[in-house]
């Protein structure tokens, strides 16, 4: 757990600023929590971004700080997740108690994010048609290795073996490109993701770079590594993010 904190001088009662502090966070997808802490916000639902706020005599203590139900690889997820959010939330806390103006995303409200059956169906759809892609390109450069060389000879079956391991590398780069294209595309989305009517886009709603994307990619290899549950996620954090969402910080929402 990692934990960061500011004492903030303030003339207003403690109610004004707490109303201050809720409508800033509530604006970053912060809940009230239940607390016996009577002044404690949360986000997320498995990694987790507490703020917690104490006054005495005229000074708000705040504290920012997430937490990891799992210990290990869980903890070092909660590191590389909320790298940086913490410092930039401290620091819209420390403008609205002071009173200046924060820029925020649109409100929760305004966004329909979707969900993990949406998803799960685009993904589905491009699985099918990368794979009916593959399958006939495999079939075309397989039977012309067949019919230059004897497939029984020792020679032939080389030339098969070599064929099935190049093919293997360009299946992993064609998908690379297909997805990075097409989510930094003006459609902002795969040929899947258009039949089920969503997108992919930054934090503040924008269209993703193709770095941003192809970080969005290769990061749902952690989703996978942890045996999926970066995937299943989506259906329980409040934006409905995976894992590789969170990592390379952008939304997957309805158009």
């Amino acid at each position: 757990m990692s934990k960061k904190f500011v004492d903030i001088r303030t003339n207003g009662t403690e109610a004004e600023v707490i109303d201050k502090i809720t409508g800033y966070l509530k604006s970053q997808g912060f809940q009230k929590t239940r607390s016996k802490n009577k002044h404690l916000w949360k986000r997320g639902v498995i990694w987790t971004i507490f703020v917690s706020c104490q006054f005495s005599e005229g000074l708000a203590h705040v504290e920012v700080y997430n937490y990891a139900p799992i210990p290990g690889m869980g903890s070092f997820l909660v590191y590389f997740i909320n790298r940086g959010k913490i410092p930039l939330i401290l620091e819209g806390l420390q403008k609205v108690v002071a009173g200046e103006k924060v820029e925020t995303p649109q409100s929760d409200t305004e966004v329909l994010y979707a969900g993990f059956w949406r998803r799960f169906g685009a993904f589905v759809i491009d699985t099918l048609l990368f794979y009916l892609v593959i399958g006939l390109v495999s079939a075309i450069f397989l039977g012309i290795v067949r019919g230059t060389a004897n497939g029984t000879t020792q020679n032939g079956r080389n030339a098969a073996l070599l064929i099935m391991n190049i093919l293997a590398i360009l299946s992993f780069a064609v998908l690379w490109l297909y997805y990075a294209i097409m989510e930094s595309s003006s459609s902002q989305a795969t040929l899947g993701k258009k039949i089920f009517h969503i997108k992919v886009t930054d934090l503040q709603g924008n269209r993703l770079s193709f770095g941003k994307a192809t970080a969005r990619f290769w990061s749902k290899a952690i989703s996978l590594f942890i045996l999926g549950i970066g995937f299943i996620i989506t259906a329980f954090t409040g934006r409905k993010q995976a894992l590789h969402d969170l990592m390379a910080g952008t939304l997957v929402v309805q158009d």
